[in-house]
């Protein structure tokens, strides 16, 4: 920047993506001398504010027949924030938040049919200062005793991190284990929580689970934050339990 007038400058930059949405904001102060180059150094950081979330939910009606959604965000320190799904039309609800403060959630999401969890997912979701975050998640099979469940989910968040899982199989016999670990490549500070079909099953870098597991289709979600809760990730893997 040339030819300014000598004294106390305060600049904002301003950053954004290639959708025109802000991701980023700094600002400090400089004082310029006369016939000399003064140095500034500005620290981009993603905008404090608040957004709004908006996440619809679709089943099959025509199987499930007294459906409770049961939505949560959870904070990096581990605040949970209750959340309320309104349904809109037969198997479909809408949860709605408007005024979220910016940063990472986990995304905690149960579907029960008479009091019992038929299915569920749990994914990192960014909040970022004036924007909407939206999802959806369609539920066509389910975890009952004849049935399965298959979700698929196609997020889009910014710059979160990207978790991998070893250890996994595709399936295995009643009375078995099978234990899985997480891994979010160069960056190792991260805490990792894990959820099988929704529900909470503990933390740590690896998770094994429990040879009691009934015959049927399972969904395995972790989620990664970094210590200082400024990046998130999760990755999901469905396995399948047989009789024999």
């Amino acid at each position: 920047m040339s030819y300014l007038d000598a004294g106390e400058w305060i600049i904002t930059v301003d950053a954004f993506n290639a959708s025109g949405t802000r991701i980023a904001t700094g600002t400090n102060s400089v004082n310029v001398t006369a016939g000399s180059t003064a140095q500034l150094h500005i620290l981009l950081l993603p905008p404090a504010g608040t957004g709004s979330l908006q996440v619809d939910v679709f089943w099959d009606d025509s199987v499930i027949a007294n459906p409770v959604i049961e939505p949560q965000l959870i904070t990096s320190s581990g605040s949970s924030l209750a959340l309320t799904a309104n349904q809109v039309a037969a198997g479909h609800s809408e949860i709605s938040e408007s005024t979220l403060s910016t940063g990472y959630y986990t995304f905690s999401l149960q579907l029960l049919d008479a009091g019992e969890v038929v299915a569920g997912a749990v994914e990192a979701v960014r909040v970022l200062d004036g924007e909407l975050t939206s999802g959806q998640y369609t539920f066509n099979e389910f975890n009952m005793p004849d049935g399965d469940v298959d979700i698929t989910i196609d997020p889009d968040l910014q710059e979160p991190l990207t978790i991998t899982l070893s250890g996994t199989v595709d399936s295995y016999v009643h009375g078995s284990t099978m234990t899985v670990t997480a891994d979010a490549g160069s960056v190792t500070d991260v805490n990792y929580t894990w959820y099988l079909n929704g529900v909470s099953q503990g933390t740590g870098s690896s998770y094994t689970t429990a040879s009691t597991l009934a015959p049927g289709q399972y969904r395995l979600d972790v989620v990664g934050f970094t210590t200082d809760g400024s990046q998130a990730g999760s990755t999901t893997h469905t396995f399948t339990v047989t009789e024999s």
